[in-house]
């Protein structure tokens, strides 16, 4: 099989600039693509997760009754897995468009990315486990509120770890 030429091969060659989606063709311009494109999964995580961490900060409140628990259960397990599709999805962006930023970033705050982390696969665990154990289903609610507030504790602390360290 033969490699077929594109037919912006000699535009190229020649060096000039080819329109792309109304942006010109040459490497800054992916790399401000790029940059939006990891945006807004970042962005999509942080507004999505608000979710997950409402959720779980308002346990004790909503979830008095069987029935606000079971709500509590069926809503945080039917969104969980997509909510955070967003973050790793963010991290291999960042890790494939800009690796020298990832690195910046990871080594910076890698103790409480990883802690995030963690807690983000723990998370779901005392939902699914107070469903199946109702002997000790008010640990495993205490479990899952704990869980929450740390991970929303780590991310702050993420945050502020990345923006200090890009201060100074």
């Amino acid at each position: 099989m033969r490699w077929q030429k594109s037919p912006l091969t000699p535009l190229l060659k020649e060096g000039k600039e080819i329109l792309v989606g109304g942006m010109n063709g040459n490497i800054h311009n992916f790399q401000t693509l790029w940059f939006f494109l990891i945006l807004i999964l970042f962005v999509g995580y942080s507004l999505l997760d608000g979710f997950d961490l409402g959720i779980g900060t308002l346990l004790p409140i909503i979830g008095k009754t069987k029935r606000g628990k079971r709500y509590i259960n069926k809503f945080y397990r039917s969104v969980w897995d997509g909510n955070e599709v967003w973050l790793i999805t963010g991290g291999g962006a960042l890790f494939a468009a800009f690796p020298n930023a990832y690195a910046t970033a990871f080594s910076g705050f890698y103790l409480a990315m990883m802690l995030v982390y963690l807690l983000l696969f723990f998370e779901p665990f005392p939902l699914s486990f107070r469903a199946y154990d109702e002997a000790r289903s008010s640990i495993w609610e205490k479990t899952f509120f704990a869980a929450a507030h740390l991970r929303r504790y780590f991310s702050v602390l993420r945050w502020q770890c990345c923006l200090w360290s890009a201060a100074g």
